[in-house]
């Protein structure tokens, strides 16, 4: 890894960019085609995932322009018929996303489809261990949206609904550390 970090600020040397976050919003967009499907966010192979998962970890600083096309692969990958340890990924990898806040700042108007596509769907009790894990992920990716202030008022009482039933659920939940 430290090779490959070695490797990018060569890159970003040698284009004239003043840092390797300036390389990487240089390239962001074409990085991030090569790695999806140009019709949607579906990443077929193994090596896409962790590509994916490589680029949003180092560049998620950068991504906030691109977050529609982004959040196309967590609402492609993330989905509850998806393999679950698929799911727990992307969730996990979604939080960590929308806790960068120069991402986070482009998120506001996406906050309404993250919480109805993903956060609700995978909110819902099931029984099991990679269920509960995939809770928790999700609730935090939305106790993350909240912290950071990136769900408005309109789209609280449109979710609400929704949400708060499963929420309350949730907290029935033997596992103590979904209701912390």
């Amino acid at each position: 890894c430290e090779a490959a970090t070695e490797h990018v600020a060569k890159l970003a040397e040698l284009c004239g960019c003043a840092d390797d976050m300036a390389l990487y919003e240089r390239h962001f967009a074409f990085l991030l085609d090569s790695i999806t499907q140009p019709e949607g966010g579906a990443i077929s192979s193994l090596y896409q995932q962790q590509a994916f998962d490589v680029l949003m970890r180092t560049a998620s600083s950068v991504a906030g322009p691109h977050l529609a096309r982004v959040l196309q692969v967590f609402f492609e990958h993330a989905k509850v018929d998806s393999d679950p340890d698929a799911r727990l990924r992307m969730m996990a990898l979604l939080e960590s996303v929308l806790a960068n806040d120069q991402c986070a700042r482009h998120a506001t108007p996406f906050a309404r489809q993250l919480i109805t596509v993903l956060i609700v769907p995978n909110t819902v009790w099931k029984a099991g261990r990679v269920a509960a894990t995939i809770r928790k992920v999700t609730i935090a990716c939305l106790y993350t949206l909240l912290r950071a202030e990136r769900v408005d008022e309109e789209t609280l009482y449109v979710t609400a609904p929704q949400l708060l039933p499963i929420l309350k659920t949730n907290l029935d939940d033997y596992d103590a550390s979904t209701r912390q």
